[in-house]
């Protein structure tokens, strides 16, 4: 199976810290978000290293020292086939990282800011459609779609193509990746509206 992370570049995890209203709903009070997969994806393994996250609403510098020790490791992450999947398996990750100095730029300017760093990881890296503005659930952000060129573990090279939503607030960034075939069955459209419009803030 090939799994593609954008930003962290890690593999993923799901930590489970706050009581889901559903089978498909990861949602974290610590992080003040909670966002729902597609019902027929796969919740990701927990990284080890997030499963003793705070499950309870911390003050704003509790919370940032919380993000800064998860590392840019994403919170939550889903794939649509099981681990045994031979191809580009779709997925989806949400990572909250802190703004830094990057404090008060937006969701499109934090994404113009990212794309030398994409290019410089990813082989036959291109963008597909420039930075554009968006809402995610009343909050401003940015969106940004990429196609690159991966390499599997069998040595095999195959297209793949992400999708980054970045949606500041305040001292921290809220980073919604997807990652997916360009083309075929497992090209993801509807998915990705569909996961965005289930997020709910809760601040």
């Amino acid at each position: 199976m090939a799994v593609v992370l954008l930003g962290a570049i890690q593999l993923p995890a799901r930590a489970a810290t706050g009581a889901p209203t559903g089978p498909n709903v990861f949602r974290s009070e610590m992080a003040r978000v909670e966002i729902q997969k597609p019902a027929d994806w796969h919740f990701a393994k927990a990284d080890s290293s997030l499963t003793n996250l705070p499950s309870v609403r911390l003050g704003d510098e509790e919370f940032l020292e919380v993000v800064k020790r998860m590392n840019k490791r994403p919170l939550m992450a889903a794939t649509k086939h099981e681990d045994s999947y031979s191809g580009l398996n779709p997925s989806l990750q949400l990572i909250v990282r802190p703004a830094a100095n990057m404090e008060g730029k937006s969701g499109l300017e934090l994404l113009q800011l990212y794309i030398p760093r994409l290019k410089q990881a990813f082989t036959g890296f291109k963008v597909v459609k420039e930075p554009y503005a968006i809402t995610v659930a009343g909050r401003s952000g940015g969106r940004l779609d990429v196609a690159y060129t991966i390499t599997s573990k069998d040595e095999k090279t195959m297209p793949g193509a992400s999708t980054l939503i970045l949606v500041p607030n305040g001292k921290v960034v809220y980073q919604v990746g997807f990652s997916y075939p360009p083309e075929g069955p497992d090209k993801l459209t509807k998915e990705i509206d569909q996961v965005l419009g289930s997020v709910k803030w809760l601040d």
